[in-house]
């Protein structure tokens, strides 16, 4: 192991790490020296560390964070952050064009979260992005610009009908998998949803399939959605029919 002790990351990462106990006042210069280092691995660790200390104390260092050129020191104070303080809105706000589709995933939320003023001006910034084969913004677009009231109110059904449609089989696991949940968490469940939810729950894939038997399972709380299930069930495909049969006796 002596190859280890001779590492400078290791040696660096565990002379930060010992900082933890440290107070902010204490340890100040060393995180932002390590956020404004060449490792980012450095710099995500120094980014937890200011996790629950002071705003005022800390703010310069996250704007410094915020505006690293690494996605691991950039997405470490998105996901830390607990509030977003609206001296960092703009840094926030340039995220919403980050190289990274998970860091541009996670800021329209948390600004679409957090500033309830400007939740339509956020969604027009973002109407065209895509992110992964999953479309994981634009599914998360979706279900914000169907949630938010007096948005494009005149277009909703048909984001409606285009988030449905990524529940579906012609759509990968992956892809049906985001759009079940954010389906099933802003509760629209109706025939065409539970069909592809069906579906998904016989998908050959097991943990798509386990976590759409997850999803079945809480909307059979739903006496709408049981209805809706015994109606269907005589048209869904025998190994379908199957499946149903087992949970609903």
């Amino acid at each position: 192991l002596n190859y280890l002790s001779e590492s400078p990351f290791l040696n660096s990462y565990m002379e930060l790490e010992v900082m933890r106990k440290q107070s902010l006042s204490e340890k100040k210069g060393a995180l932002l020296a390590a956020i404004m280092g060449p490792n980012e691995y450095l710099g995500q660790e120094a980014v937890v560390q200011l996790a629950g200390e002071p705003l005022r104390e800390t703010i310069l260092i996250y704007s410094q964070a915020l505006s690293d050129e690494s996605v691991l020191v950039r997405q470490a104070v998105i996901q830390s952050i607990d509030e977003i303080p609206v001296a960092l809105q703009k840094d926030f706000e340039v995220l919403l064009t980050d190289d990274s589709y998970i860091t541009q995933e996670i800021a329209l939320f948390r600004l679409w979260q957090e500033f309830p003023q400007q939740r339509m001006s956020y969604l027009d910034r973002m109407a065209g992005a895509i992110g992964f084969r999953e479309k994981n913004i634009r599914q998360l677009w979706l279900t914000l610009a169907i949630v938010t009231p007096g948005y494009r109110e005149d277009l909703r059904n048909s984001y409606i009908e285009e988030l449905m449609s990524y529940a579906g089989p012609a759509y990968s696991f992956e892809t049906r998998e985001l759009a079940l949940n954010y389906l099933t968490e802003i509760k629209i469940v109706n025939e065409e949803v539970l069909r592809s939810l069906v579906n998904a729950c016989v998908h050959p894939n097991w943990r798509f399939r386990n976590t759409a038997r997850d999803f079945l399972n809480k909307q059979l709380d739903n006496p709408i959605a049981l209805s809706k299930l015994n109606e269907i069930r005589s048209s869904l495909p025998q190994e379908e029919i199957a499946y149903l049969d087992r949970v609903l006796k």
